[in-house]
């Protein structure tokens, strides 16, 4: 059996790639332009001040139709549903074009609303994917006079 020496241990390297298992932005700001739903990654800081070992956020937005409630849980590995998912890798901010979700059989928008889910995970520079989900939420509904 070989020995180990300090070549075979890069402290630097195993600890960041244990913090980024958990690592996420502090917050998410959701708002709607438009027809986009935009995402603004909150963080820290400036966007400078993400770590170096995170490469990017994947952001997944989830139609879910006319429901009350929102998700407490993580439903990131839900299957995924091509004509009510979208998402986005980015390191700031992801938008979401509604009108890139078919219209029927779920609407875009209702005079009851339409609930949008809203999950984001960190990526590092090896490609792992947090272990932690921010979930937010917007409803949409129709505007009438």
């Amino acid at each position: 059996m070989a020995a180990l020496n300090s070549r075979d241990l890069f402290i630097q390297g195993i600890y960041p790639r244990l913090l980024s298992q958990t690592y996420s932005p502090l917050d998410l700001d959701i708002s709607l332009q438009g027809t986009n739903i935009v995402v603004k990654l909150v963080h820290p800081g400036s966007e400078a001040d993400i770590p170096k070992y995170i490469a990017s956020y994947r952001v997944k937005l989830w139609r879910q139709g006319e429901t009350s409630g929102t998700y407490a849980s993580d439903w990131w590995t839900n299957g995924w549903d091509s004509g009510n998912m979208l998402e986005v890798t980015t390191l700031g901010m992801a938008s979401f074009n509604l009108l890139d979700l078919p219209n029927s059989p779920t609407k875009r928008i209702s005079a009851d609303g339409i609930n949008y889910q809203i999950a984001c995970k960190a990526v590092d520079s090896m490609g792992t994917i947090s272990t932690k989900t921010l979930l937010g939420s917007i409803k949409i509904k129709t505007i009438s006079a």
